[in-house]
């Protein structure tokens, strides 16, 4: 019956996320991505997939950090928010879009090297049946607003990282959309990073960065000057005395 239908559809949807999980992370070879260590089928037919074991995830780590959470921006940035562009930014340019970015998929391990993990739904768009679509999928608030029409795909992953910068450096708990907009108009952080933050942020998908790519080349831009006025600041002054 329809029911049954349903059911059997999902069923075939999981293991076809499997399998592209397999396909995406097998060709995925970044130090920032999650590495796969195998794949196959076990004895009773059910399919496996072998990957590096790294205990911690973005929410794990804001909970153990307590009541500090992430020091500022700049730490942020350079521990966790450029690996995870660098990933981003790499996998677009290998014609995937991770589709389901979230504290949860941001791995730490043990040296603090982040790890993108779970490209699951990644290329899952192209198999899915009528009646299910990514959005059933998707994890608010940082999955991008608007349906998963495959137009302008990888602005999601975009929005997403916007999401996941605001959560990261922000106090309150943020559940939804609004509590996106709210944060961001009260956000502890440099114009311009805020107004780089803004452009992830936006509703219409034709107004974010296109791709991770150009969004890391600002990025960048914004922590190399950041770098130079830290230094600037920090750098010695010599004074000599002349005697007459």
């Amino acid at each position: 019956d329809e029911r049954n239908s349903l059911v059997g559809s999902e069923m075939c949807i999981r293991d076809r996320s499997y399998r592209r999980e397999v396909e995406a992370l097998t060709c995925l070879r970044h130090p920032n991505v999650i590495r796969i260590l195998g794949s196959g089928d076990s004895a009773d037919g059910r399919p496996f997939i072998a990957l590096e074991w790294i205990p911690r995830d973005l929410l794990s780590e804001r909970e153990r950090r307590g009541s500090e959470g992430f020091e500022g921006w700049d730490s942020f940035a350079e521990e966790i928010a450029l690996p995870v562009l660098e990933a981003l930014a790499y996998a677009h340019g290998q014609s995937v879009c991770h589709r389901d970015l979230k504290p949860a998929n941001v791995l730490v391990a043990a040296d603090g090297t982040i790890r993108l993990a779970d490209f699951g739904i990644a290329k899952l768009k192209r198999e899915l049946q009528p009646r299910l679509t990514l959005n059933e999928f998707a994890s608010r608030p940082f999955a991008a607003p608007e349906p998963d029409a495959g137009k302008r795909t990888y602005a999601r992953d975009v929005f997403s990282f916007g999401a996941l910068c605001v959560w990261a450096l922000h106090p309150a708990v943020i559940k939804d959309y609004d509590d996106l907009n709210a944060a961001l108009a009260e956000f502890d952080a440099p114009p311009p990073l805020i107004d780089i933050i803004a452009k992830c942020l936006r509703h219409d998908p034709a107004e974010r960065y296109e791709t991770a790519a150009f969004l890391l080349n600002d990025f960048r831009r914004l922590q190399a000057e950041r770098s130079r006025q830290r230094m600037a600041k920090i750098r010695p002054s010599l004074l000599v005395g002349f005697s007459h």
